[in-house]
């Protein structure tokens, strides 16, 4: 369907059935580009499941890879006091810690990500460092995939906007767990701030990751995601595994 979205053609799936197939409670008619059926809304939790589904797919991808990786909370040891306990006690209290008010907890935080290959010496080494990963899951609504006057796609839109989301989410822990007294007001130069300069300072890109989806038919995904899949099938290849499926190694079929 997105080789025939991409050529703007009917999908060849669905084209045969506008006639008589109809969806959803409202029996909405079935559209001959598949574009409605794409981007009806899933019942009871599907959205949640199909989040949860790809969030541990990823960690079991970064796992045939070597990378180590969590769900969990992931500031530890890497904030001084009193502002890291204010922030842990916090979110601790909550039932959900996830869902606390300012809670910060990533899908996916890798400890040993992969950087790149080092060229010192040619010894095809790769550095790693932490990352951490934010995954969303969006339908292809019209609004997205409407009359939009942009080059970007609605997975890189989704992407900056994870971004923009998760750097003014750091300045308001700053605000709220280490004070005002300490973060100052921004007319001050020399204020450190705790929090905004842990993400700068202990993750690489310093900054979230963000990992968009498109769910359905159209199956759209971020650059940032495409360079992970990437970064790690190549890490994946390189480990003992990774070599018993290679098709380089395993010549069976």
């Amino acid at each position: 369907m997105g080789f025939a979205r991409t050529l703007g053609q009917p999908c060849p799936v669905m084209a045969p059935m506008v006639v008589e197939r109809y969806f959803g409670q409202r029996g909405q008619q079935l559209g001959k580009y598949g574009r409605n059926l794409a981007a009806a809304s899933l019942p009871g939790q599907g959205h949640q499941a199909l989040h949860n589904a790809i969030q541990h797919m990823m960690v079991d991808i970064m796992k045939v890879a070597g990378i180590q990786s969590h769900m969990k909370s992931f500031l530890n040891g890497k904030i001084g006091e009193p502002y890291i306990s204010n922030y842990i006690n916090h979110i601790t209290e909550h039932p959900n810690p996830k869902s606390a008010l300012h809670a910060i907890i990533p899908d996916i935080h890798a400890y040993n990500y992969l950087l790149g290959r080092q060229r010192i010496n040619d010894s095809k080494a790769s550095t790693t460092d932490e990352a951490f990963f934010e995954l969303k899951t969006m339908t292809a609504c019209v609004s997205r995939y409407g009359h939009v006057n942009t080059d970007t796609t609605a997975a890189e839109r989704r992407a900056k906007a994870i971004n923009v989301n998760y750097h003014k989410r750091f300045k308001k822990l700053d605000e709220v767990f280490a004070c005002s007294d300490v973060v100052g007001d921004g007319t001050i130069t020399g204020i450190i701030e705790p929090f905004e300069a842990a993400q700068g300072r202990f993750f690489t890109t310093g900054q979230v990751i963000p990992l968009v989806v498109v769910v359905g038919a159209f199956g759209d995904v971020n650059e940032a995601l495409e360079k992970v899949l990437k970064q790690v099938a190549k890490a994946a290849l390189a480990e003992t595994d990774g070599l018993t499926i290679s098709p380089l190694i395993n010549t069976d079929r």
